[in-house]
């Protein structure tokens, strides 16, 4: 006769299909999945597996509790606290859903929130009831389970301490940390909430704040950079201009001889003296060339004997190396960087001058020759050498 049962049984699950699914299930299946939640099945039917893939719904199912695994059935909370560890949750974030009152039992004592589906006599403990299946909806049952989430909390901790009372007065301890554990839930939530009102917030009003500056000054301050960099080549090419006009006037005159007589010694100071003696005097000549520009921190002149002097550097060197045909001649000089000290000319068929202009940044300096009329020539050369410092200095803006 058993046998003869077994054999129908087997017959009716193989007749089972997609059809047979009752109506609203995969809706409310679709739902939940769609939303990120996972589903477990706590079914006391040994053939569960089988029918849930008869049915083709075995896809939303994160975790299927095998009732052998657990060693009492509904309605003990055994089943139902499994499904929630294999789904790696709290037995009161979740939600059991039964048709029978045995199995609504057991969901109020795993302390899960319950939804029943049938009579509400029946299923009287139910949280949420729907007299079938068909109006399951997922947001109707999210929407009761915020409503009742103090109560999803307090039926955990009273019902499973009412069903265990003999084990609270054996180990007062479990208690005590239970109630821990619940204090520290609804302090994370507190907390969460207080990030959510004022981090948020904060984000939020940086983020607009960031995008108005943008959109306001981010033009105006790199048209401020545009304007500074063409305004430094453009006093660049002036300085350069009218230097070049400084060194078509290689004369010396007595206020020349005088600045001299103080910073030089004897031997310099007649060798001016003498080279005036043939010279056409300029009255305001090196008063304009020594006063001309703040940056301006020294004067090297070059006389018709080819002795060196450097104002400021209180020496004067001979060297005849010196070859104003020879183009090779400036481009090194301006590759060593024109420090003090290293231009050094000889045999000048005229006066030449030259202007150190020293940089506060890093106490480099820069060396900007200025020829006579003899050598104009040079001075292109030499401007586009500067405009190639400038280009540099624009880069490391």
């Amino acid at each position: 006769m058993a046998n003869r049962k077994n054999e129908h049984y087997k017959k009716l699950i193989g007749s089972i299909g997609p059809q047979a699914l009752l109506a609203g299930i995969e809706t409310l299946l679709k739902d939940i999945a769609g939303a990120g939640i996972g589903i477990a099945l706590a079914s006391a039917s040994r053939n569960a597996p089988t029918i849930i893939e008869r049915l083709g719904i075995g896809r939303f199912f994160q975790a299927i509790v095998d009732p052998a695994d657990v060693p009492l059935g509904k309605p003990h909370p055994d089943i139902y606290l499994r499904a929630a560890a294999e789904l790696g949750v709290d037995p009161w974030e979740c939600v059991g859903v039964e048709d029978a009152e045995a199995g609504m039992q057991a969901i109020k004592q795993a302390g899960m929130f319950a939804v029943g589906i049938g009579s509400a006599e029946v299923l009287r403990e139910a949280d949420y009831i729907v007299p079938d299946s068909y109006f399951l909806n997922m947001d109707d049952i999210l929407n009761s389970v915020h409503n009742n989430q103090k109560k999803i909390e307090d039926a955990f901790f009273s019902t499973y301490n009412r069903s265990n009372k003999a084990l609270w007065n054996k180990h007062p301890w479990e208690h005590d940390e239970m109630k821990r554990v619940k204090d520290w839930s609804i302090r994370q939530k507190l907390f969460s909430t207080y990030v959510l009102l004022i981090v948020v917030p904060l984000g939020i009003i940086n983020f607009v704040s960031y995008t108005l500056f943008m959109s306001s000054f981010e033009n105006r301050i790199v048209n401020s950079f545009k304007d500074l960099n063409q305004q430094i080549i453009s006093n660049s090419d002036t300085f350069l201009k009218n230097m070049l006009k400084i060194s078509e006037k290689p004369y010396y005159d007595q206020q020349l001889v005088d600045i001299l007589a103080k910073d030089y010694s004897i031997m310099e100071y007649e060798m001016f003296e003498r080279s005036q003696a043939y010279r056409y005097v300029n009255d305001t000549f090196f008063k304009d060339l020594l006063m001309f520009n703040d940056d301006i921190d020294s004067l090297v002149i070059y006389p018709q004997m080819g002795n060196y002097v450097y104002r400021r550097g209180y020496e004067v060197i001979f060297n005849y190396d010196y070859s104003p045909d020879n183009e090779a001649w400036y481009k090194r000089i301006i590759d060593s960087g024109g420090s003090s000290g290293r231009h050094r000319a000889a045999y000048g068929e005229a006066g030449q001058f030259s202007c150190e202009k020293r940089r506060i940044h890093r106490e480099s300096h820069r060396r900007f020759q200025f020829l006579s009329q003899a050598w104009r020539f040079r001075y292109q050369y030499e401007k586009r050498c500067v405009k190639q410092l400038v280009q540099r200095a624009q880069v490391q803006l």
